[in-house]
């Protein structure tokens, strides 16, 4: 007895038969939405908040300018209140914002988009004016040249191509050594310098003849062409780098602009239905504020939930008929034959007790009250319940039932004679009522209609 004491008092000083937890600690769930992708982060979003867990809402890359009001509706099964449920957002993957509500990061990937267009326009032109050069060009140093100026070009385009996505990827601006094209790098890689000094000396060669020494004229013209292109592609890149960088700053700047806007950390309460409103109203675009809705169903929770429909039991009652015995002056009571006699079938008002579980199936202990039809008795039911739907509930039930049924008097007995003074054939069956009990089975439906909401302003 002793041992029993101590192992009770430990359990309660360590809040094991009541289940409680530490209450020095307090976990507070966070969830984070995207203003600007509309979604949520990842390993934060939930579809069902339990009741009486803190909860702090986050929404992440808002503008500064904007003017943001928020409140916090509860609701008890409100089939109205839930058709706004999903238009909002989605759980099962991310909802991509509309085309009206863009973000500035957009139009600007828009324009870089649209630089890289360019850069590739002037790459085809000069690829094209560098081809017709070196098809009127005999000299083989000048056609070795061209092909590497080509590929080099091609090259600084496939570079600047890939600065869209090296940026959003790492975060960095482009660096300006690294990508800015000048006239010496571009004149070492073709080489001109060594051609130029080759080409001067064989003109200034005495000893070859006329047409080696026009043929070294061309040359160098072509290379001085080859000259003014570089010069020209060194001054359309640069200034392309530095629109780009422009761009890349300007975005930069509105992203540190970007605020997140945290609601009060609130306790969910014992509501079937948590929705968070927030109301946008960016003061640079227009007046109308944005609502973004951010609907929960919430879990656990006691719930008390009524039904009506109808059941079936077996407190139906009995049927006798007083009928002659075969020996003379003597009567019997029989009982009637009649199938399903017993049972009875009533108008049922339930009381379903749960904790939410946020599914389309739960149970419930179930008590309540019947009216026969038959006899207008009043009966008393007790048992379990499978609710089957979210907000208009279809409920299966059964369990015992307790009522009052007509049965035979205790000094009488079916099949057994009795004397026809005591009992005469046209009077009545002597029965009496008397409470027993018996099972039922019932079918109702619980319409919600009876809905209740509680608004808070954040």
């Amino acid at each position: 007895m002793k041992k029993i004491f101590i192992f009770l008092t430990t359990a309660l000083y360590c809040n094991i038969l009541l289940g409680q937890k530490p209450k020095n600690k307090v976990r507070v769930h966070t969830i984070v939405y995207d203003y600007l992708s509309k979604t949520f982060e990842k390993d934060s979003v939930c579809a069902t908040l339990d009741v009486k867990d803190w909860v702090n809402i986050q929404v992440k890359n808002m503008p500064q300018s904007a003017i943001i009001s928020s409140s916090l509706t509860y609701t008890n099964r409100n089939l109205e209140h839930m058709a706004t449920f999903g238009n909002a957002i989605s759980f099962d993957k991310a909802t991509q914002p509309k085309e009206t509500e863009k973000s500035e990061v957009s139009n600007s990937l828009k324009k870089l988009e649209q630089s890289d267009r360019d850069v590739n326009d002037e790459t085809n032109f000069k690829k094209s004016k560098a081809d017709n050069s070196k098809s009127n060009s005999d000299n083989e140093l000048n056609l070795e040249s061209t092909n590497q100026q080509i590929e080099q070009t091609d090259e600084v385009a496939t570079d600047k191509k890939n600065t869209k996505s090296s940026f959003l990827q790492s975060g960095t601006i482009i660096n300006e050594n690294q990508y800015k094209v000048d006239e010496i790098n571009m004149k070492e890689a073709l080489e001109i310098s060594i051609a130029k000094r080759f080409i001067k000396a064989q003109i200034k060669d005495k000893n070859n003849s006329t047409e080696n020494i026009a043929k070294a004229q061309k040359a160098l013209d072509d290379i001085n062409w080859q000259d003014s292109l570089i010069r020209y592609l060194r001054d359309n890149m640069n200034k392309k780098i530095a629109f780009r960088n422009e761009m890349i700053y300007d975005l930069s700047s509105k992203i540190q602009e970007a605020a997140t806007y945290s609601l009060p950390i609130v306790q969910i309460e014992n509501y079937d239905f948590t929705e968070f409103q927030i109301n946008v109203t960016d003061t640079t675009k227009s007046a109308t504020p944005e609502v973004i809705k951010l609907p929960f169903r919430n879990k656990k929770g006691f719930k008390l939930d009524f039904s009506t429909g109808l059941a079936i039991s077996g407190l139906g009652n009995k049927s006798y008929s007083i009928v002659e015995s075969e020996r003379s002056g003597f009567v019997q009571i029989k009982e009637d034959d009649e199938r399903f006699s017993r049972l009875s079938m009533g108008i049922s008002l339930l009381a379903h007790a749960y904790f939410r579980n946020a599914s389309f199936v739960n149970t419930s202990i179930t008590s309540g009250l019947t009216v026969n039809i038959s006899n207008q008795s009043l009966n008393y039911v007790l048992g379990g319940s499978l609710l089957l739907g979210e907000d208009q509930r279809f409920i299966i039930s059964a369990g015992a039932i307790f009522g009052k049924t007509e049965q035979l008097k205790s000094y009488y007995k079916t099949n057994t004679d009795i004397s026809a003074d005591k009992l005469l054939l046209n009077q009545p069956v002597p029965v009496i009522q008397k409470f027993s009990p018996s099972v039922f089975f019932g079918v109702s439906y619980n319409l919600g209609i009876a809905s209740s909401s509680k608004k808070i302003q954040l």
